[in-house]
């Protein structure tokens, strides 16, 4: 079967020799055959206000003790990292947390190793 692309001239190339498999291939040469592209620039997000999130927590906490949970943001500050806590209204237990308690163990156990580490090599003239 031969294809031919009218819009660019042909180069007739052989491919393999006449076993069968491929006996002959045109590609097309010169000229751009493909579509234009139109670059855009990326759409500008409005800045938000401070007052702008706290609505949205406030709408957000409402929904939440709809559903007969409570609903908490925290930061840790040795992380210096926020933490999401859903508690039950009735028993007070969490029902959730994000990062979980685990995690944040897991990452003030590794700050406070790097911190030591930090200040050891300063200590020892190893910078």
């Amino acid at each position: 079967m031969e294809i031919q692309n009218k819009s660019a001239p042909l180069l007739s190339q052989q491919a393999q020799p006449s076993n069968g498999a491929v006996k002959r291939q045109d590609i097309p040469t010169g000229g751009n055959n493909s579509p234009s592209v139109e670059i855009k620039a990326p759409p500008t997000v409005p800045a938000f206000d401070v007052s702008d999130l706290d609505k949205a927590v406030e709408d957000l906490q409402q929904y939440v003790k709809d559903l007969g949970r409570n609903l908490s943001f925290s930061r840790d500050e040795a992380l210096n990292r926020d933490v999401i806590t859903v508690r039950d209204k009735e028993t007070d237990e969490v029902v959730r947390q994000i990062p979980g308690e685990e995690v944040l163990a897991i990452s003030r156990q590794i700050k406070e190793d790097l911190d030591e580490l930090r200040a050891g090599i300063l200590m020892n003239g190893k910078a």
